[in-house]
């Protein structure tokens, strides 16, 4: 597989969303959060992402010159209207407005509404932390999950992301869709040929299926049974209707007037300081974590693994060896960076075995 330079790929999907429109603090902002998606190993919400967002963009669907704004507004809240742009802007613009609110009121709930959706919730949810707040970020997505006993898809796979800042060497991050699988890693399949573990979907016709066509076809599974129903439920409820976004079939309806989408998320920050020392918290977290890594080992198994730790040591490894990008993604990239008339690329590539899958196994996404 080809592994090309992290500088060199955020430059070039950077100027591949300026000449789609965007302008350059939102292609930064974007291509930022696609590279770590790709740096992290979750190859399906990157750069394999911004063909098709590219497109939306030039066709209008996605709003190049979006300027998120704050819609409504009380001490501990605030609703965002991400003027239908890019995810990483509204996010972004949510996150800052999140930090700020939580250091004036101690905690906060921010709702984001007209947006594209949100991919990888944990680089959102990060940035609160790394600000030294715990962050909790929920999304609502387009229904592919069946409840349980149930055939049609009905929920979203509505992923949610807990962050904690530690005193350690980073924050903890929890980052899963509510399903067995993360819809994203389907379409991976669908795309390699690829057989889908046992569980993770029904078809059509509510027969268990391992075939990735016909689990699009048909719905995807919560994990964790009524558990993991109850908790995507909770949060397409919460991250959908609260905010004023919409949930279930609603979401394949069209956007109300003035909106491009019916995407919703919800995020809450909340700073230690209003509960005690932050320090302490940190320092407590850190030793928590450190306490877990070193519990004993069942038989077999090298280490105990925190989630999170393997896409850091990913992210780690790949901004000093490059980034694996398939062939035919980084040819799609060529290709509309000559379409948009930005010239072709330096991307150099060499081959390299790519060791991490497509989605990773931080989570059980």
């Amino acid at each position: 597989m080809p592994v090309v330079d992290a500088a060199a790929l955020r430059a070039l999907m950077r100027d591949l969303l300026v000449a789609a429109g965007c302008s350059e603090a939102a292609g930064i902002q974007t291509a930022e959060a696609l590279l770590e998606a790709d740096l992290r190993g979750y190859a399906f919400e990157g750069c394999r992402h911004l063909p098709a967002l590219v497109r939306d963009l030039r066709a209008g669907r996605v709003n190049a010159r979006a300027r998120p704004r704050i819609v409504e507004e009380r001490p501990a809240s605030a609703l965002v209207d991400g003027d239908g742009g890019p995810a990483p802007v509204g996010g972004s613009f949510a996150v800052d407005v999140a930090v700020r609110k939580a250091g004036q009121a101690g905690c906060c709930a921010v709702g984001l509404v007209n947006t594209d959706p949100l991919y990888m919730l944990g680089y959102f949810g990060e940035r609160l932390a790394r600000a030294g707040l715990v962050g909790i970020i929920g999304s609502a997505g387009r229904p592919r999950v069946h409840p349980p006993g149930g055939v049609d898809p009905i929920l979203g796979t509505n992923p949610l992301t807990i962050a904690i800042p530690s005193a350690g060497d980073a924050p903890l991050i929890v980052d899963f869709a509510t399903s067995r699988l993360a819809f994203g890693f389907v379409l991976e399949a669908e795309r390699r040929g690829q057989r889908l573990p046992e569980g993770v979907a029904i078809g059509p016709d509510g027969h268990p299926t391992c075939d990735p066509v016909v689990a699009i076809a048909g719905a995807l599974t919560a994990f964790g049974g009524y558990k993991g129903f109850g908790l995507a439920l909770c949060v397409g409820l919460l991250a959908g209707p609260l905010v004023g976004g919409a949930v279930g079939q609603t979401m394949t309806a069209a956007p109300r007037p003035g909106r491009r989408t019916n995407r919703g998320a919800l995020l809450i920050a909340v700073d230690p300081a209003s509960f005690g020392d932050p320090r302490e918290f940190a320092d407590a977290v850190a030793a928590h974590l450190r306490e877990v890594k070193q519990s004993r080992r069942a038989p077999g198994v090298e280490a105990i693994r925190l989630p999170g730790e393997r896409s850091r040591a990913e992210r780690t490894r790949r901004l000093r060896a490059g980034v694996p990008i398939e062939a035919s993604v980084l040819d799609e990239l060529e290709a509309l960076a000559q379409d948009l008339g930005i010239g072709a690329p330096r991307l150099p590539r060499r081959v390299q075995a790519d060791t991490v899958s497509a989605r990773g196994s931080d989570t059980p996404a």
